[in-house]
């Protein structure tokens, strides 16, 4: 009797035990699915960054593209997602972009009547635009606030013709230019000639300038033609035939300019120690004169006469009492 009693109670205990596995492994499903969930939604998370990330990195290089002329280039900043490798991260900023731009302001134009001015307004506008290129509907809003007075005035009924920078250029010019400017130029280019104590580097820059300024397809014989021409005679003589550039022009008659300043220095201190003070009581002394660079003595069966020495200039500078013993 006990044991059909006993029986009943253990069939009970083993049905609850099924029961309560079925709720653990109904409650470990459940996890599993909340844990897949929380992982499925981490991953689009992380997706998600990353591309905003890549779409923000196409922004900044778009802009940097566009904005290169104004600013130095931003680097974005790195995901906090995930380390980027070396070759993932950003090149190294070209050191001519990451320069602090150049601060400077567009040339204005005002109510000056010299001929000077307009030619350097146009060309500190050329500087300007070198460093700083503007587009033309930029060009055309700049010359809106540089221009002024009677300038400005001409402006206003010009620029409807204008549409970029050589345009502008050539109208101002021909506007504000005198009709007769290119014959100045051409009568001071003639007139034009080396001082006493001028360098020939100098000069010839001066003159180069003159000439491109005057015809600014000048040849560069036709320059050099024109500085030999303008310059000393002496030197001019020593370069005749041997130079073809300006450089080459500039440079070999800076040489002969200092070896003549070498040869003079020389001289000087020659006649300094063996002057009067520093000869000996008694002994003659006999002073050489410099000799003549056009005048040299010539014998002939026993005569002496002088003779002009032919430099083959094209101009000769000579004393007035020699030029009267030729005539």
């Amino acid at each position: 009797m006990y044991l059909n009693d006993a029986e009943p109670e253990d069939e009970n205990d083993e049905a609850g035990n099924d029961m309560g596995m079925e709720r653990v492994f109904e409650e470990l499903n459940t996890l599993k699915g909340t844990v897949d969930g929380l992982e499925t939604r981490l991953k689009e998370t992380v997706d998600s960054a990353l591309s905003r990330e890549e779409g923000l990195r196409a922004a900044i290089d778009v802009m940097a593209g566009e904005f290169k002329n104004y600013s130095t280039p931003s680097i974005p900043a790195h995901s906090s997602h995930r380390r980027l490798s070396a070759d993932e991260t950003c090149p190294p900023v070209p050191a001519a972009a990451a320069r602090p731009p150049i601060r400077m302001e567009f040339p204005q134009f005002g109510e000056s009547r010299n001929s000077s001015d307009v030619t350097d307004f146009v060309e500190q506008c050329e500087n300007f635009l070198t460093l700083r290129p503007l587009s033309d509907i930029e060009l055309i809003g700049t010359l809106n606030t540089v221009l002024k007075g009677p300038a400005r005035s001409w402006w206003l009924a010009a620029r409807s013709k204008i549409c970029n920078w050589t345009d502008f250029r050539k109208s101002f010019l021909e506007a504000f230019l005198p009709m007769d400017y290119q014959a100045k130029i051409e009568d001071q280019l003639r007139t034009n000639v080396q001082a006493p104590g001028q360098c020939l580097r100098d000069f010839a820059y001066d003159n180069r300038a003159l000439c491109l300024k005057w015809r600014p397809d000048m040849t560069e014989a036709d320059m050099v033609r024109r500085i030999l021409n303008a310059c000393n005679p002496r030197l001019a003589s020593r370069l005749l035939g041997t130079v073809t550039t300006v450089e080459q022009l500039v440079k070999v008659g800076s040489l002969i300019e200092k070896d003549w300043s070498n040869t003079k220095d020389y001289w000087s201190r020659v006649q300094q120690s063996h002057g009067p003070n520093r000869s000996s009581g008694g002994d003659a002394t006999t002073a050489l004169g410099e000799p003549s660079l056009l005048v040299v003595p010539v014998y002939l069966r026993g005569s002496k006469g002088d003779a002009v020495l032919d430099s083959g200039c094209t101009y000769s500078l000579m004393s007035h009492s020699l030029w009267k013993a030729i005539q």
